[in-house]
């Protein structure tokens, strides 16, 4: 089982979310259900803040913006686009 801590790349997701601030930049509270999302089991959750995040790899720092922090979510995700943006190339092997 994955721990909360780490990040899942996702290819089919329309938002970056992540369940702690660490990392966030520039925030800005949401009212409650201002900003919601529905979870792979179909429940309804509501962002608590969005930001730009600063996501750290060895030989750069991306700064990835829109981030929804939502404490509730069980792992962080990055979209797959955001990545493949600032030129990273994304693989998956089944």
């Amino acid at each position: 089982m994955l721990s909360v801590n780490s990040w899942c790349v996702d290819n089919g997701a329309t938002n970056h979310v992540c369940n702690t601030f660490q990392g966030f930049q520039q925030t800005k509270q949401l009212s409650h259900w201002e900003i919601y999302i529905h979870t792979g089991n179909n429940t309804k959750v509501s962002t608590v803040a969005v930001g730009d995040l600063e996501l750290f790899f060895i030989n750069r720092i991306l700064i990835l913006k829109d981030y929804l922090y939502i404490p509730s979510i069980r792992r962080k995700m990055v979209l797959v686009f955001s990545l493949v943006q600032f030129g990273y190339y994304v693989y998956f092997d089944y």
